[in-house]
C-alpha cells in the first residue's frame, strides 16, 4: 500500500516501546531538591549551656538523612544570632556516617552578655534547624 500525499506512511514498530506500561514521553517534573529535604531529612543542634561570652562558643550538632539518598553535605553553615540580628556565621566541616556531625567553635566575645540562638544551614538535604534561646553571662 503506497502512501498519498495526503496520508503519511504508516508507522513500522520493530520491537515494543521500553517501557509498554507508561507512556513514552513522561516527564518527572518533581524538583531534584524535594528528593533531597523530604520527611527523612532532619537536623538536630545541641543547645550550648549558658556561658561565659568572653570564652569561646561551641555549637555541634548532627544531621540524618533519607537512608534511601544518604547525600550528606560537605559542610552547614551555622549563624549566631542575638537581638534579632546575625552577629557572625561560620561553615562547619560534616564528618561522613549516619548521622553525619558538624561542630565548629566561635571566638571568645563573639557575643554580648544576653540571649541568643544558633542556626544551621545545609544545602543537601535544604534544611534549617535552631537551637532554643540560650542565655551568655
Amino acid at each position: 500500500m503506497a502512501a498519498s500525499q495526503d496520508q503519511p506512511a504508516p508507522l513500522t514498530v520493530s520491537s515494543p516501546p521500553p517501557h509498554p506500561t507508561m507512556a513514552v514521553f513522561r516527564c518527572l517534573k518533581q524538583s531534584f531538591r524535594d528528593y533531597h529535604s523530604g520527611t527523612g531529612a532532619t537536623m538536630t543542634v545541641a543547645n550550648p549551656a549558658g556561658q561565659s561570652h568572653s570564652a569561646t562558643l561551641t555549637i555541634s550538632g548532627t544531621i540524618d538523612v533519607d537512608p534511601s539518598v544518604l547525600i550528606l553535605p560537605p559542610a552547614v553553615s551555622v549563624s549566631l544570632t542575638q537581638a534579632g540580628a546575625v552577629v557572625a556565621t561560620r561553615d562547619a566541616p560534616v564528618t561522613a556516617g549516619n548521622p553525619g556531625t558538624y561542630t565548629t567553635t566561635f571566638p571568645a566575645n563573639t557575643l554580648a552578655a544576653g540571649a541568643a540562638t544558633a542556626t544551621v544551614t545545609s544545602i543537601v538535604p535544604q534544611k534549617t534547624a535552631t537551637t532554643a534561646s540560650f542565655t551568655m553571662t
